[in-house]
């Protein structure tokens, strides 16, 4: 969960939400049917069929070979073989593509798809023969509608999951609001959580990191509004539940944090004030006596430079992140093990 932090210490818990695919092979954990839609809409720009060939996810997703899916879809009429200029977009980047045109004395300023349509229209034959090796499909008419349908119904579950976990979180249901993500990635074909695992799954990391961001805030954002940090918290919290490195939809337009950090810098910081206080009840509970702080190398400010480096009793080791780092990016200073 906290995956910047650099430990020296294994810790012995069940896995997280966000930590349990990482850590786990493929399973089959959904039927053909069910996973039919989401392979279909993974060609809706093209894409090339022999990615999938010896794919483990896709092999365990579909338990069976991927090729013969692809194949099944073909009969059906959802998928067609890829088009030329679908082709050329796959199997060439723009810096392949510009000497082709220098060749044939055409203009090699534009995007990659103005690129393509020139080469086209002055060599359909060459363009032809040049992709004849690239095997791809794109979506038929009919197979490009199911899957948008699909993708958009995926949509809709993910905005009302979202949803329920703002309002959870606005009541300080903590479990509530990790659970709310959780159901939603237990119905995803590639989730996080298998329907299986639901059952078991009890957010116990995720709660305790949630109560620590909408606790008391990490002393490095003592400038920051209080309006402003809630906006943050909910920030925060999006990124810890939804296991992405970037608030995407709770922060606001044009939004200023009244520091030195941009926001999701800013919301980091109480994630990675959380994961000081996982750190030190961990190591506590290992009785560990000492800790030693490692800086962020280039990432450290001056301030981070006095304490990078250091011993302290696990009792008095300053507060990470640390209160007075300048950095922009926010201070990536973390603790490791020292004495027992």
């Amino acid at each position: 969960m906290f995956g910047w932090f650099k430990r020296k210490i294994a810790a012995t818990r069940p896995p997280t939400l966000t930590e349990s695919q990482a850590v786990q092979p493929a399973r089959n954990r959904r039927d053909a049917g069910q996973v039919r839609p989401e392979l279909l809409s993974q060609f809706l720009e093209g894409g090339a069929t022999d990615y999938y060939t010896g794919n483990e996810r896709w092999i365990a997703a579909l338990g069976g070979n991927p090729a013969k899916a692809i194949n099944r879809l073909v009969s059906e009429g959802l998928l067609c073989e890829a088009s030329p200029a679908t082709k050329l977009r796959l199997r060439f980047k723009v810096s392949e593509l510009k000497p082709k045109l220098k060749e044939r004395g055409l203009k090699v300023s534009g995007k990659k798809d103005a690129l393509i349509e020139r080469l086209l229209e002055h060599d359909p034959e060459g363009m032809i023969q040049i992709t004849r090796g690239v095997s791809a499909c794109e979506c038929t008419e009919r197979g490009r509608e199911m899957a948008t349908a699909y993708l958009d119904e995926r949509r809709a579950k993910r905005a009302e999951a979202f949803a329920a976990m703002t309002d959870a979180l606005a009541r300080k249901e903590y479990r509530e609001a990790a659970m709310a993500v959780a159901r939603y990635e237990a119905g995803q074909v590639f989730g996080r959580i298998t329907p299986e695992e639901l059952p078991k799954y009890k957010a116990s990391r995720e709660v305790r990191t949630l109560k620590s961001i909408y606790g008391r805030p990490p002393k490095i954002l003592k400038s920051v509004p209080d309006e402003r940090l809630g906006v943050l918290r909910i920030a925060a919290a999006e990124m810890v539940l939804w296991g992405t490195n970037y608030p995407s939809e709770t922060i606001p337009e044009g939004f200023e944090t009244g520091n030195h950090m941009d926001p999701a810098s800013a919301a980091r910081m109480f994630i990675f004030f959380a994961g000081f206080q996982e750190d030190i009840r961990q190591l506590k509970q290992c009785n560990v006596r000492t800790v030693e702080v490692l800086g962020g190398g280039e990432h450290s400010c001056a301030a981070c430079n006095k304490i990078a480096g250091r011993k302290y009793p696990i009792n008095e080791v300053p507060e990470i992140p640390h209160a007075d780092c300048t950095m922009d990016c926010g201070c990536r200073c973390c603790v490791v093990m020292g004495e027992i």
